[in-house]
């Protein structure tokens, strides 16, 4: 019962990092006509870059608790304090806590799949990588239909509840013959990226490049 609520909170981390993705993009219009945003809205993306290389290095830790709710308790706080920002200035620092949240969903909400159901490992994972799809149409959707403060709201909720979902996830597992502790393979970033094709190699389906978006 709890690898299923695992998957549940897996499912909707990947769900929520095809919302922050699309959402830069779908948001734009509207930032425009509350902000008043013009070449000002590159500094979304260089927070949400800058945050999300944070998240993957944090993402390569193998305590995925806390992290992997804390991670996803800030999303919803950041989707929350989008809905309501008052000016632009705030969305720009809520920006780098999306993608910090989304370094570490990614990476997490990926393995943490294989490793619960190994022998059907590439299986669940294509399904599970679904969620990324659904996220990213739901974004332009919603906000073309919906109140924007309701949609960031919703999301918002659905991320604190993911969070409860992936309370006491087990640690990662930890690739055969990888050291622990600052003398190992995740202690640069080259390292991290190394350290994730150890525990994906190629073949292994959408989460053999956890540090990467996952495909639909």
């Amino acid at each position: 019962m709890q690898s299923v609520r695992f998957l549940a909170g897996s499912f909707l981390a990947l769900f929520l990092v095809g919302v922050i993705v699309a959402l830069p993009g779908a948001a734009l219009p509207l930032w425009r006509a509350r902000y008043g945003v013009g070449e000002e809205v590159s500094f979304f993306y260089t927070a949400l870059l800058l945050g999300l290389l944070l998240g993957v290095r944090l993402g390569q830790e193998e305590r995925r608790h806390p992290l992997f709710p804390l991670a996803l308790g800030l999303v919803g706080l950041a989707f929350l304090g989008l809905a309501w920002a008052p000016t632009y200035t705030w969305v720009v620092p809520l920006a780098f806590l999306l993608g910090l949240g989304e370094g570490v969903m990614n990476v997490h909400g990926n393995s943490l799949v294989g490793e619960l159901y190994p022998e059907r490992r590439v299986e669940l994972l294509n399904r599970v990588n679904v969620a990324f799809g659904l996220g990213a149409v739901f974004t332009p959707l919603a906000l073309t239909q919906l109140p924007y403060p309701l949609v960031l709201s919703l999301v918002g909720l659905i991320a604190l509840g993911a969070g409860l979902l992936v309370l006491g996830a087990p640690p990662a597992a930890r690739p055969p013959g990888r050291p622990r502790g600052p003398s190992g393979p995740s202690s640069s970033p080259w390292g991290s990226i190394r350290a994730s094709r150890e525990r994906w190699p190629p073949g292994t389906g959408s989460g053999s490049r956890p540090w990467a978006m996952p495909r639909p």
